[in-house]
């Protein structure tokens, strides 16, 4: 349906010597020092950040075998949690 899913590993900017990393930043709700502290982030780092259309086509092929390990097991937490959800609906 056009959807594109990219998992979000962080929640903010975090300096990594190796691999890819996804942040969610709610901009919406940062205060000001937030953002300054963002922008110093990104004015140091800008040469290691890449598209999310570029992140999209990235496979696991490309990926480290402990980046795999990680992948693997971020998808194992989330159907964990959409199946205990299920039987907790289901129960209720």
């Amino acid at each position: 349906g056009g959807l594109t899913w990219i998992p979000q590993q962080l929640w903010g900017p975090v300096e990594k010597s190796k691999g890819v990393w996804t942040i969610c930043i709610h901009s919406n709700a940062m205060g000001t020092a937030q953002v300054e502290q963002l922008r110093a982030f990104l004015k140091e780092h800008w040469q290691q950040f890449t598209s999310a259309d570029r992140a999209a086509r990235m496979t696991t092929a490309k990926l480290s075998k402990t980046e795999r390990l990680y992948e693997f097991l971020a998808e194992w937490r989330m159907r964990a949690s959409k199946a205990r959800k299920r039987m907790q609906v289901s129960a209720g």
